[in-house]
């Protein structure tokens, strides 16, 4: 199929050519360190990583009491645990999880159906011992510029520079950094503990899989990457 059937075929279909210029694949990561379980393997301060490989055509916005949300339901998505010299790579059942961006308040993560929109783990910054106007400065998000310069693609800086304006939605390639919670209830005002578990585990290959919260001590990594990024990438190795 060419170009020009293809688009015909998705007009056919009630899409848009901008919605088929547009749509490619995504890939959210989310990396930090942290404890919980999966299946029968405990572990603590172990680094973590979720991937949620997906579509941008399928990323919705809309707004949750006030705020702007964005969220992307349809995906695959693992969990690899990085604990004790061993790697274990889960993958999460279907309808478990999807990826969740309030703008508005500086949320970015995983959410579940089953539990709720910050579970099993996101990156907060406006939070009660935290407020945005610090996140972006000096602590929460722009705190991790040092890890940023290691990690950042040196041909797409403009992506990656806290003093830039990043891309603030689900289809654009970006990285942003918080506070890692993994909290299934908002906190208390000026609270640090986490004030209720998670009353349902999330269901992987491996069995369940659970996270504890940690009080928003340690720092998260949440990256965007979409097909013309990952070309990107190849073409500079």
């Amino acid at each position: 199929m060419n170009t020009l059937q293809a688009i015909a075929f998705a007009l056919a279909l009630g899409l848009s050519v901008d919605e088929i210029a547009l749509a490619e694949p995504v890939t959210y990561t989310l990396y930090a360190v942290t404890d919980g379980k999966i299946g029968s393997q405990a572990f603590s301060q172990a680094k973590i990583e979720i991937d949620f490989k997906s579509d941008t055509r399928d990323v919705v916005i809309d707004t949750e009491a006030g705020a702007i949300v964005y969220r992307n339901y349809r995906g695959e998505a693992t969990v690899t645990l990085f604990h004790d010299a061993k790697k274990l790579v889960a993958h999460i059942l279907p309808g478990q999880i999807y990826v969740r961006y309030d703008t508005t308040n500086g949320v970015v993560g995983f959410g579940s159906f089953a539990v709720g929109p910050t579970y099993p783990i996101s990156l907060a910054c406006n939070v009660g011992v935290y407020n945005l106007a610090n996140c972006l400065t000096n602590n929460g998000y722009g705190h991790a510029d040092q890890i940023v310069a290691a990690l950042a693609d040196t041909q797409q800086q403009n992506l990656y520079s806290f003093t830039s304006t990043l891309s603030a939605n689900l289809t654009d390639p970006t990285l942003l950094t918080g506070y890692v919670s993994a909290c299934a209830v908002a906190y208390p005002a000026n609270a640090t503990v986490c004030p209720s578990p998670a009353s349902k585990a999330i269901r992987t290959d491996m069995g369940d899989f659970y996270l504890q919260d940690q009080g928003y001590v340690d720092k998260g990594i949440f990256t965007v990457r979409t097909k013309i990024n990952h070309e990107e990438e190849n073409d500079d190795d």
